[in-house]
């Protein structure tokens, strides 16, 4: 991946392991959580599933225009991932928006919560 920027992030990890399709309305799974959120799909939050995640700052203005905003990012995103207990399996990372590749814990409900601190974080707060 190349955005023009040396602190730009990117890495992968192959060969993870494919899940079977869930069914929201199956209870036979305990550790299985459906949620409605009111700004986006439903969410099917199951343990050791991998999530794609993709957020862009508000109205799209380039806030991390440096190396060194892009690394402060960067910091802030890899100490909220592992202080939730998600495991980051590949990330990118630009001036205006990421997206990151994540496993998540046993507790996968905690995404919303992970989201919220990396975001009031790098805002500055």
């Amino acid at each position: 991946l190349d955005c023009g920027s040396d602190s730009c992030r990117f890495t992968e990890r192959s060969e993870a392991p494919r899940r079977p399709k869930m069914n929201p309305n199956d209870q036979t799974n305990d550790s299985t959580n459906y949620q409605e959120w009111h700004h986006a799909p439903p969410h099917l939050f199951v343990p050791n599933s991998v999530y794609m995640i993709t957020a862009s700052t508000l109205r799209k203005v380039r806030l991390f225009d440096s190396p060194e905003k892009l690394d402060a990012l960067c910091a802030i995103v890899f100490d909220e991932i592992a202080g939730y207990g998600w495991e980051l399996e590949a990330w990118a990372l630009f001036s205006n928006h990421y997206h990151l590749v994540c496993r998540a814990p046993a507790d996968a409900t905690t995404l919303e919560r992970m989201i919220r601190k990396i975001h009031s974080t790098s805002a500055g707060g």
